[in-house]
């Protein structure tokens, strides 16, 4: 990654005849375009209907979580219609986050991944590292603590911190299993409304958050980075939402 890249990528749910045929083409062993009727788009990768949710992880999001590891901020954002597949694609079915240590591994989508690669990797570094986590809702142009519940937090911008959110909270975690707990506490509290096309759509952004504090070496240098993990709300036509 180099801290730079920015990488743009499709996933495809199973689609309904009327709505047209989606040709993803592979070519040399890449998948970088697709096409949808007579349009054609060109990404950095196109998952069809039957990429596995390891498939995504690997090809869209490792290399961001491992560049966190290596000093840099990452964000990582899924954004389309309600309905389309976004919760499902950060966090897994239901069950994931509602039963976590009893759900299948091969459905855990891209957040209970990255946090397994990135506590599996601080272990191995044999650093010391703190890992705090946070959990913000933006809806209605409020911001809203996940975690603690308050509400209408407000935000703030300048010094060395840069923009900062006015008495949002952070717990401590060590592992995906209790980032997993925190994400299920949260959500609780998240705004969630019947939509036409999704009888639970989440109605604002979501944006979870892991800071890495790590000391490094004898003369205690330290490296502070963010993974931004953000489930953003469901985009629906006011038409379709009648």
């Amino acid at each position: 990654m180099g801290g730079t890249a920015i990488r743009v990528c499709a996933r495809v749910r199973p689609t309904l005849k009327s709505s047209g045929e989606i040709d993803i083409p592979q070519r040399f062993g890449t998948q970088k375009s697709m096409s949808v009727r007579s349009l054609e788009f060109s990404l950095d990768w196109c998952f069809d209907a039957s990429a596995s949710q390891e498939d995504v992880f690997v090809h869209a999001c490792k290399d961001s979580v491992t560049s966190v590891l290596e000093g840099y901020n990452a964000a990582i954002l899924a954004y389309g219609q309600t309905g389309s597949g976004k919760t499902h694609t950060m966090f897994g079915p239901e069950g994931v986050i509602a039963n976590f240590e009893a759900s299948d591994v091969e459905e855990h989508g891209i957040v209970p991944r990255a946090c397994a690669l990135l506590f599996g990797s601080l272990a191995a570094g044999g650093s010391d590292v703190l890992v705090q986590a946070s959990y913000l809702e933006v809806y209605n142009d409020k911001l809203n603590d996940l975690l603690s519940g308050e509400r209408g937090l407000q935000m703030r911008e300048g010094g060395a911190k840069g923009v900062t959110v006015d008495g949002l909270s952070s717990e401590m975690v060590s592992s995906a299993d209790e980032v997993m707990d925190l994400l299920a506490r949260g959500n609780a509290r998240r705004v969630v409304a019947k939509m036409s096309m999704n009888p639970r759509s989440s109605r604002g952004h979501a944006i979870f958050t892991l800071y890495v504090r790590e000391i490094r070496g004898a003369m205690g240098s330290e490296m502070n980075t963010k993974l931004h993990l953000v489930d953003l709300a469901g985009m629906e036509s006011s038409k379709k939402s009648v």
